[in-house]
């Protein structure tokens, strides 16, 4: 959305679970990975490699079974984070986002879907509505695919079906 937002030419947007404060996106993600291992009670440094089934060192990694934790030469930023790489250029951009400060109109058509309502996206939404985009929002409860077991998870069909309705409709 930032890049759509310096371009004049983009017509439609679709912005799903959209990352409205990188920062707080990132530590909401630190709270749930805590939170994840204090209910299984345990933490990755504790687990040993003999628990581990012989696998590459990343894919033990994403397990957490490893034993001292990973971090980036900084220190200060996990190496990995629920199991996925977490550089510090990936962590300085996600660190950059807040979509509030975007002044410009990012599309003339946006659909904006959450899964799971916040007051923050009440403040965005009224954001895009104030640059004269066409908004269509859809509050569709569904699993967040990233955090969620990855067997366990199905495919978010009312929120495809939603974009492809949505799509329909624009270019009608």
């Amino acid at each position: 959305m930032m890049h759509s937002a310096e371009r004049s030419d983009v017509d439609a947007l679709v912005l799903w679970d959209v990352v409205v404060n990188g920062k707080a996106y990132i530590d909401e993600l630190v709270d749930f990975e805590k939170e994840k291992f204090r209910l299984l009670g345990t933490h990755p440094k504790k687990r040993s490699m003999v628990e581990a089934p012989q696998y590459s060192d990343l894919y033990l990694s994403s397990f957490g079974w490893e034993e001292e934790p990973r971090t980036s030469p900084d220190s200060t930023i996990p190496a990995e984070l629920l199991g996925f790489p977490l550089t510090e250029q990936l962590f300085a951009e996600l660190n950059r986002i807040y979509l509030l400060t975007i002044s410009k109109k990012p599309a003339n058509h946006i659909l904006l879907i959450d899964s799971n309502e916040k007051a923050s996206d009440q403040r965005f939404r009224a954001h895009l509505k104030s640059m004269d985009s066409q908004l269509a929002y859809r509050h569709l409860p569904s699993p967040q695919i990233w955090i969620e077991d990855i067997n366990k998870v199905m495919i978010p069909n009312e929120v495809l079906q939603s974009v492809t309705s949505w799509i329909s409709e624009v270019y009608v």
